[in-house]
């Protein structure tokens, strides 16, 4: 009997050191972080947490705050020690709570995760400032599902690593993170912004005209103008000619003095115009409507180059495709020795005033340009033909030697 009690009081004693050399090794670790030694405290956690510390919920707690001063370390050498702190912190804390099965550590791992979600937020936003997108939707994830696991549900880190996600073109992510953002309930402009755009990216057009509906609601009057302009943006980039139409008229009654609305409205007619599907009827009315809305753009904003050159570009193409049909009805006038040829004629003085109608904006163009610019070399090209077909020598030979001068193909 005595010697079974030596046996458990001997027993215990190697507990009680076992126990105690552990708790003198964690506190000699810590001392090592007190003492802004990460790298040493690093070494020796790494080593404590797959020798006896392993199933030491402790331990891993103190793993976790290594990990985090890594992150927060200003010396270059030590905060680049390791690839991701923040992602080995958030391990440590999830192994301690698995370990702390009698919840006597509870305080003090929902401190560090709160902590620790912070931090996961702060490299999300640095990461985003910084054009890694990818990177920082997986830090603001991984700052969401941590906030989650002590009860907290952060809607905006959620929404954060889904938009990052987007511009990360991580589309399939984004999509999760939005709809897990719908789920529970959170149906902010900005949620249903990000869905038309990344069904868009994801050619899931059918959703993405769900979406839509679903923003827009029963009451057009309360739509928020960014739905509009989501809507008239995917509308335009499908090439639906007919539902941009209608978005940006929608986009136009809100904001009458937008001159970007009215430059999305006659790119979209021009679009129409150049559809050989449509109708010559609607074709023919399309230009007209973008040459107006053109117009319009540059009475609110009158240097704009991109509307400038559209109008002078889409006057001097017409003149071109006028030009080509004149040529073939010249043809065929002459294969009938018609020598009067009045079609012709009449399509001769079309093309021509096509041209000389375009010429004022393309030279306007080529004023709110310096010689760097790369669309000068566009301009300019655009003059030498537009003046050589019009027979306006001196100005050809003006732009001839402006390109010479500046080096330009002269072809």
């Amino acid at each position: 009997m005595k010697r079974i009690l030596f046996l458990l009081v001997a027993s215990a004693m190697v507990i009680l050191s076992s126990c105690d050399a552990q708790k003198k090794e964690l506190n000699a670790i810590n001392s090592e972080l007190k003492r802004k030694n990460v790298l040493v405290a690093k070494e020796r956690i790494d080593a404590a947490v797959e020798g006896e510390l392993a199933a030491n919920p402790k331990a891993w707690i103190t793993k976790a705050n290594v990990y985090m001063d890594l992150f927060l370390a200003e010396d270059p050498e030590v905060k680049n020690s390791h690839q991701d702190p923040l992602g080995v912190a958030n391990e440590s804390l999830m192994k301690a709570k698995e370990l702390d099965l009698t919840n006597q550590h509870f305080l003090s791992i929902q401190q560090n995760e709160l902590m620790l979600t912070q931090m996961l937020h702060e490299a999300g936003a640095l990461a985003f400032n910084e054009g890694r997108f990818p990177i920082a939707s997986n830090y603001f994830r991984s700052s969401y599902d941590v906030s989650k696991r002590f009860g907290s549900i952060d809607t905006l880190t959620l929404f954060y690593a889904a938009y990052s996600a987007e511009r990360g073109m991580m589309y399939q992510e984004a999509k999760q993170y939005l709809n897990e953002l719908i789920d529970i309930n959170y149906r902010e402009v900005n949620v249903y912004t990000s869905l038309i755009n990344v069904s868009a990216a994801l050619e899931e057009h059918d959703e993405a005209k769900r979406w839509i509906k679903e923003a827009k609601g029963d009451d057009p009057a309360s739509v928020d103008i960014a739905i509009i302009f989501s809507a008239a943006n995917y509308y335009l980039k499908t090439g639906d000619t007919e539902g941009a139409e209608s978005a940006i008229n929608e986009a136009i009654e809100r904001e009458p003095n937008n001159s970007n609305l009215y430059f999305a409205l006659g790119a979209n007619y021009e679009r129409i115009y150049g559809d050989n599907t449509h109708s010559a009827k609607d074709r023919e009315e399309a230009f007209q409507k973008a040459i107006d809305a053109y117009k319009k753009s540059l009475e609110i904003d009158p240097e704009q180059f991109q509307v400038v050159y559209s109008i002078g570009a889409l006057y001097f193409n017409r003149g071109i495709a006028t030009f080509e049909k004149a040529q073939q009805v010249l043809r065929d006038c002459e294969a009938a020795k018609d020598w009067h040829c009045n079609e012709y004629n009449i399509k001769e003085k079309e093309f021509k005033q096509m041209w000389l109608a375009g010429q004022p904006f393309l030279e306007e163009a080529k004023e709110l340009l310096d010689y760097n610019d790369p669309n000068f070399k566009v301009v300019i090209n655009s003059l030498t033909e537009l003046y050589a077909r019009t027979s306006q020598n001196d100005k050809l030979m003006e732009m001839i030697e402006l390109k010479k001068r500046l080096g330009f193909d002269l072809n």
